[in-house]
């Protein structure tokens, strides 16, 4: 049986990802942080630029497991209990909470999809820090999650677009779904 020493090591080598494709692009977050807000504004912790999503559309919060490491949870809507417009879906499915596995899609509109990986302490990250709160990570691993991510088309100039357009694509992509 391992000892608390032993659990601590595995959970000091354990890493989470999120890799964000949203109308800036992409780009891979470490996730740390026990509490992580999402959205449309820019004061969230990771901003997110679409039109269809919520200035406060989700959370990420940190809950320890019992192997002593811990996973994310992801919940719609704001810390008041707010859900957004819009929702969220995990792996095709439309939830108002989810625990997050690894390869985890999270679609939050037609334009924004979150990846969620779990790397275990064979891989080490590049980390560098480029504002308060957000970490940017690169990795052999990383970047190969990124190009086998699967990806929506993302489109950068969705403000140029007539309202009744956005609202036209939306509403597409929710009957599809």
């Amino acid at each position: 049986m391992g000892s608390a020493s032993d659990s601590a090591a595995v959970a000091q080598t354990q890493q989470h990802l999120l890799i964000v494709q949203d109308g800036q692009g992409s780009r891979t977050i470490l996730l740390e942080a026990a509490k992580y807000s999402l959205g449309r504004d820019p004061l969230t912790d990771i901003p997110l630029n679409s039109e269809f999503v919520s200035r406060q559309h989700a959370l990420l919060l940190r809950l320890p497991t019992e192997a002593g490491q811990y996973r994310y949870r992801i919940l719609d809507g704001d810390l008041e209990g707010r859900p957004s417009a819009n929702g969220l879906k995990v792996n095709q499915e439309q939830v108002s909470s989810h625990d997050l596995g690894h390869g985890d899609r999270v679609i939050l509109g037609p334009n924004v999809e979150l990846t969620y990986f779990v790397l275990s302490g064979e891989s080490k990250l590049e980390v560098s820090r480029i504002s308060e709160g957000t970490v940017v990570a690169s990795t052999h691993l990383a970047k190969q999650a990124q190009d086998q991510a699967p990806s929506l088309p993302v489109q950068t100039a969705l403000s140029a677009q007539p309202a009744a357009s956005l609202w036209q694509q939306l509403w597409q992509w929710l009957r599809r779904s």
